[in-house]
This record gives structure tokens, C-alpha cells and sequence, in this order.
């Protein structure tokens, strides 16, 4: 019996490379004679983030995010300083946290602006709010964290200072 074999098929050479560029678009690298695109500007990083998250009731999720959006809009979007799109955010456990997590992240210039902030929310406004909340809020779960920015490149930081044992 004699094995037919089609031209077209090379059986001495492995599969094709999986990631390949297309040729004549090498990439750039920087400090090898060649120039680099420019970086965008550095986002800001905030003083400080102030998170509120809890876990709410089995099947009561969209109703949570819609609570905690009517939060923002109607109760801290009044605050002094206002919340607003650029530092304000709303998040929901999806990977590696629980899928009824709920999370309200707020960034501030300083501990001063948080602070102004919590006294200037209107009690009436948020005690009515609270009180439709609390029925798709789990019980003991809501945490507030406070937490400070530090910039990961490290601009515009000194390194601590060394001590030198004698």
C-alpha cells in the first residue's frame, strides 16, 4: 500500500507561529535610536477614595443599583462638594468578590473635603433614602473604607531616608 501525499501539506515543519507582525511594522522602542509616540498625561490620582459597599438581598440586585444611583443623584449630587461623573463611581462584584456586592467609590482632594462632604449631606433627604433601602441592604454588611492615594511611579515622591548603622 503506498501513502498519497498532498503537495500542499508540509509534514517536516511545526504549525504556524501563533503571534505574528506583519512585516515592516516593527515596534518602536524607546532609547535605541528610535522615538517613541507620547504618553498621555498622567491621571490624577486622588487624595483620598471613600468606599461604601455592602451585599444586598437574593434577587434584589437591579433594585439596589438603582437605590444607590437615586443616592447620588438626589441626595449627594447636593453635597458640597457635589458628586458627579468624574468622582463618583458605582461598581458590582463580578469576579472574585460576590456577585451582590455593591460598591459606591467617591474620590476627594483631602480628609477636610470628606468630611465637609458627610456634613453637608441634607438628613431628611438621606434618612428617607435609607429607609427605602433597608429592605434590599443584607444586614451587617454595609462597610465604609477610606483609603489614600498613592502614586504606583512614585513622581513627584522621596524615597524614605535610610538610616546607617554605626
Amino acid at each position: 500500500m503506498r501513502r498519497i501525499q498532498s503537495p500542499d501539506v508540509n509534514l517536516t515543519r511545526g504549525p504556524p507561529p501563533r503571534h505574528t507582525r506583519p512585516a515592516g511594522r516593527a515596534r518602536a522602542r524607546p532609547g535605541r535610536g528610535e522615538v517613541s509616540s507620547p504618553r498621555p498625561s498622567p491621571r490624577p490620582i486622588p487624595g483620598i477614595r471613600a468606599r461604601w459597599t455592602f451585599d444586598c438581598t437574593y434577587g434584589a440586585k437591579m433594585d439596589a443599583i438603582a437605590l444607590l444611583q437615586e443616592w447620588v443623584q438626589e441626595v449627594g449630587s447636593y453635597a458640597e462638594p457635589a458628586l458627579n461623573e468624574r468622582n463618583t463611581s458605582i461598581s458590582a462584584g463580578n469576579i472574585g468578590a460576590p456577585e451582590s456586592r455593591l460598591e459606591l467609590e467617591v474620590a476627594f482632594e483631602s480628609l477636610d473635603e470628606l468630611e465637609r462632604f458627610w456634613g453637608t449631606i441634607d438628613p431628611e433627604k438621606h434618612m428617607a433614602w435609607g429607609q427605602k433601602v433597608k429592605g434590599v441592604v443584607l444586614d451587617g454588611t454595609p462597610l465604609w473604607e477610606v483609603y489614600r492615594g498613592v502614586d504606583p511611579f512614585g513622581r513627584g515622591h522621596r524615597a524614605p531616608a535610610t538610616s546607617s548603622a554605626a
